[in-house]
């Protein structure tokens, strides 16, 4: 019986092995041939192309973006960032976030930076929909006058529908009030 005994334990160290020469990162991904399985990420839930007109940077924020969690970009003056996220259902969500800089020449600057928040998630099923909830910012022309902002920033959707999952949004700031035309 003891030597039944020995000969297991000796079995499970050979069997378990003790090479510390694996990357654990490949763990589960290395196959009998000693090949390395070809895993692919998860396709894109959400598309948001973000295009710059300000006269500024833009910086962004996903807190979900292809396999990997907060992604910061800073999109330069009249460029096109491709923003998505590969979050999955059923609980999965992730927001847009950008902090837009008001624009160059104002002698007075109020709020110092103006910020834009969408968030998209799964509504319980496999459907991707913005959380209206959830969504906004500022300084924009429907609160910029009881902010008391000197500035705004506007927004326009390619296909005018902002809860689309797959679009482009296009950011320009000006100064507020508009300056009247006489």
């Amino acid at each position: 019986m003891k030597k039944i005994l020995i000969l297991l334990v000796a079995l499970l160290f050979i069997g378990c092995g003790t090479d510390k020469k694996a990357d654990p990162a490949l763990a589960g991904m290395i196959q009998e041939d000693g090949s390395i399985l070809n895993v692919k990420m998860d396709p894109a839930t959400v598309t948001l192309y973000v295009v710059n007109n300000t006269d500024q940077l833009i910086y962004w924020h996903r807190t979900m973006g292809m396999d990997k969690n907060d992604v910061y970009d800073t999109i330069a003056i009249g460029d096109t960032l491709l923003s998505n996220s590969n979050t999955q259902p059923l609980a999965g969500a992730t927001s847009f976030i950008g902090t837009i800089l008001p624009p160059k020449g104002l002698t007075s600057i109020s709020p110092s930076n103006g910020n834009w928040n969408y968030e998209y998630g799964f509504d319980g099923s496999n459907t991707m929909k913005i959380n209206n909830e959830n969504d906004g910012g500022g300084p924009m022309p429907g609160n910029a006058t009881a902010r008391s902002a000197t500035w705004v920033y506007e927004t326009e959707f390619k296909d005018g529908n902002p809860s689309s999952i797959n679009n482009t949004i296009t950011f320009t700031t000006s100064v507020w009030p508009k300056p009247t035309v006489k």
